[in-house]
């Protein structure tokens, strides 16, 4: 299956709750793992710890859901 590159999507509350409580560099890797997620194809970085890869695991669900309609 062809991989879709959206040009938008939805920035739940949850990921502000997320990246609010992380420091500076994991709350870049996580904004840029989002985004990187949802508009490119490329692996996205591994989580650096226990609360990264904790945060990442409540998110990654919601973002494949969200790229399913628009790669109909």
């Amino acid at each position: 299956m062809e991989q879709i590159h959206l040009k938008q999507f939805t920035f739940y509350d949850l990921y502000w709750e997320l990246i609010r409580q992380s420091d500076d560099a994991s709350a870049g890797r996580l904004v840029r793992n989002i985004c990187q997620y949802m508009f490119t194809s490329d692996e996205v970085t591994e989580p650096q710890d226990d609360k990264e890869n904790f945060f990442w695991s409540n998110i990654v669900d919601l973002l494949e859901e969200d790229i399913k309609p628009q790669s109909i």
